[in-house]
């Protein structure tokens, strides 16, 4: 399977080792207490034990979370993908949440902290608190929003409106983008819930389209240049054979024609604008027309 189960419940049982050891001390410390001590109430003496029983949980989860996303590239063979990996870091930062969630839940629960002050004063002051926080709670919603769809991870290179660049960290506030200036730009995670996200590294095939005006003199060679441009496209392996290229006349002017080159180029990773692409394909069609005198002025 996709997890490493030997491995996984070796984890488990590393986690347990020490909460079990000394859940034992204190189980055999507190019995040891009882008999010699007669001052503690019998609705008391079952306290304790669900204390330690508890805790011990608590510190077992803790060390199995800190365990697990530590060696995660180990027990998940598939961490190459940068989407899993995102995944991941929400689920660890999420867990995290939860343990301390838990152990307050657990000190409410057995040292017999009232919550309703706590709650008449939110209630009191909530209203101010919730109108200053609307963007706090709306960039955290935004995180949470990245980390459960993950329309882009780390290393994408994305649009949003009119900020743009590779995605270096997302954050549960803001995510981290590195523009063309090499500039770190810290985007509020709420913009990306409220805007149309470009995610360019996700793009299969990016159109291309060239107008190239010719001289009138050349009429009588158009059709052999049209013919070995649009041969060219198609044994160029960075145009994508499933979507034919074109390279016709469009239009004839009094003292020009007007060439257009229409191709789909095969998406790059590594280059998401597919600009060295786009640089050869120029340069080889240059030097095509360059046989004809096509690019002449005089």
């Amino acid at each position: 399977g996709v997890l490493q189960w030997e491995q996984l419940s070796r984890l488990a049982v590393v986690a347990a080792s020490r909460p079990l050891i000394f859940s034992m001390w204190l189980a055999v410390g507190w019995r040891w207490l009882r008999r010699f001590s007669d001052r503690i109430p019998r609705q008391l003496a079952g306290v304790p034990f669900k204390m330690i029983t508890t805790t011990m949980m608590i510190w077992f989860l803790y060390r199995f979370k800190v365990a697990f996303f530590g060696r995660r590239r180990t027990l998940l063979p598939t961490m190459g993908s940068q989407r899993l990996e995102t995944v991941l870091n929400a689920l660890e930062r999420l867990s995290d949440l939860a343990i301390v969630l838990l152990l307050f839940t657990m000190i409410q629960l057995y040292v017999g902290l009232s919550l309703q002050p706590l709650l008449a004063v939110g209630g009191i002051g909530g209203i101010a608190i919730g109108f200053a926080a609307q963007d706090v709670v709306a960039n955290l919603f935004g995180g949470l929003v990245l980390y459960t769809n993950t329309p882009f991870t780390t290393g994408d290179t994305i649009q949003c409106g009119t900020v743009s660049g590779a995605v270096q960290e997302i954050g549960w506030y803001s995510t981290i983008l590195r523009n063309s200036d090499n500039e770190e730009v810290f985007v509020p995670n709420a913009t990306f819930t409220s805007s149309v996200v470009v995610n360019r590294s996700r793009q299969e095939e990016i159109p291309f389209t060239l107008r190239i005006p010719l001289r009138m003199d050349l009429l009588s060679s158009a059709r052999e240049i049209t013919f070995e441009v649009g041969q060219y496209l198609r044994d160029n392996p960075a145009v994508d054979p499933d979507v034919p290229p074109q390279c016709y006349i469009d239009s004839i002017k009094t003292d020009s024609l007007e060439m257009v080159i229409k191709a789909r180029l095969v998406a790059e990773t590594s280059d998401p604008g597919n600009n060295k692409y786009k640089q050869s394909l120029l340069l080889d069609v240059a030097g095509i027309l360059r046989k004809y005198h096509a690019t002449d002025t005089s």
